[in-house]
């Protein structure tokens, strides 16, 4: 596995003795890039977190799959870091993936409701056929004009994700395929 340096200059500079980080690319999805999680993230280290995936995004990688098979523990903090970052990558025409979640971690995502927001693969080739699954959709589909369900404003969407109406200030989902919901 190449060094985390070599993808990411400076990703090493900060270490956290209850979480451990290791990069790697993933050639066969454009600005993806796979993290392994080691260990727990917590109330006490979620901020080291939020900066290691603040990095990643600034070295322009947007699709993501979180490898969690030595994931132990996920505290509610660390799964509120989670919805932040899924936000983010969606907002940049990305998007999310976790793979090997640890029983007890998956447990905890189902009972935050949370199986249902992020998508959840069994393998790191589910998660590279998701990506590119969602590529190949989504040249298909955007840019898309679509309207809104609330005031029928008519708006352009680049890409799925989810947008404000700047007219009545709704929140509008746009899924993969072009489909609007509030």
């Amino acid at each position: 596995m190449p060094s985390n340096e070599n993808i990411i200059s400076g990703f090493d500079d900060s270490h956290d003795k209850n979480l451990r980080l290791v990069l790697d690319q993933v050639p066969a999805v454009s600005h993806c890039l796979s993290v392994y999680v080691m260990g727990s993230i917590d109330n006490y280290n979620s901020n080291f977190f939020q900066e290691k995936m603040q990095k990643v995004i600034e070295a322009g990688f947007i699709n993501i799959v979180l490898r969690c098979s030595s994931l132990e523990y996920v505290s509610s903090t660390g799964i509120g870091v989670f919805a932040t970052f899924f936000s983010k990558f969606k907002e940049l025409g990305g998007n999310l993936v976790f793979t090997d979640l640890q029983p007890k971690v998956e447990e905890l995502f189902q009972l935050l409701g949370f199986s249902h927001f992020f998508h959840i693969a069994g393998s790191m080739d589910e998660a590279i056929e998701f990506f590119t699954h969602k590529e190949t959709v989504e040249a298909a589909v955007f840019p898309r004009s679509i309207e809104c369900p609330i005031c029928n404003v008519h708006l352009k969407a680049k890409h799925s994700g989810k947008f404000r109406c700047p007219s009545c200030k709704a929140i509008i989902s746009v899924d993969e395929k072009g489909i609007v919901t509030i």
